[in-house]
C-alpha cells in the first residue's frame, strides 16, 4: 500500500493586518480564517511540493489515485477526498460529483442538467446525489 504525505502550512499576515482590530479576530474565527492563507504539501514524485490553496481549480479521484487541478500543473497523489477534505478548508471546497470535488471561488456558473463550469472554462459533471448540498453551498458563499 502506498504512503502519503501531506501537511498544511498558514502563510504569515502582512503586518499591516496583524496590528488591525486583533480583538476583533479573536471574537471572530471566520474573519480570521479569511485573512490566512493556506498551502497544503504533498509529496509528489518523491518531492514535497507547495501548493496554495487558492490555485486549486478542482480535485478528482480515479482509481484511489486523487488529482489536484491547479492552473499550472496537475498533482496525483494516492489518497482519498476524506484524508484530503481533512487538511483543507471546509468552507471552500465542496463535492459535486462522485468523483470530483470543486474550489467554489472558481465557479463562474452551474446548472443541474449542464453541470459545473469554472472560470477556467472546464465544466465537470454534478450528480444528483451531490446537488442539493452544491446548490446550498454555492448560495451562502455568494
Amino acid at each position: 500500500m502506498p504512503v502519503y504525505d501531506i501537511a498544511v502550512r498558514n502563510d504569515k499576515m502582512d503586518f499591516v493586518q496583524s496590528m488591525a482590530a486583533p480583538c476583533e479576530k479573536e471574537m471572530n474565527p471566520d474573519l480570521k480564517r479569511q485573512t490566512e492563507s493556506k498551502n497544503i504539501i504533498l509529496k509528489y514524485n518523491r518531492k514535497y511540493v507547495q501548493i496554495p490553496v487558492d490555485s486549486i481549480l478542482y480535485l478528482e479521484v480515479l482509481n484511489h489515485d486523487l488529482t489536484v487541478h491547479t492552473p499550472a500543473k496537475d498533482y496525483t497523489v494516492r489518497m482519498t477526498f476524506s484524508q484530503i477534505f481533512k487538511e483543507l478548508p471546509p468552507s471552500r471546497f465542496v463535492r459535486c460529483h462522485k468523483s470530483y470535488a470543486v474550489n467554489l471561488a472558481r465557479i463562474s456558473h452551474f446548472s443541474r442538467t449542464e453541470g459545473v463550469t469554472l472560470d477556467c472554462r472546464v465544466t465537470l459533471p454534478l450528480g444528483r446525489k451531490y446537488f442539493d448540498e452544491f446548490r446550498s453551498r454555492f448560495i451562502e458563499v455568494y
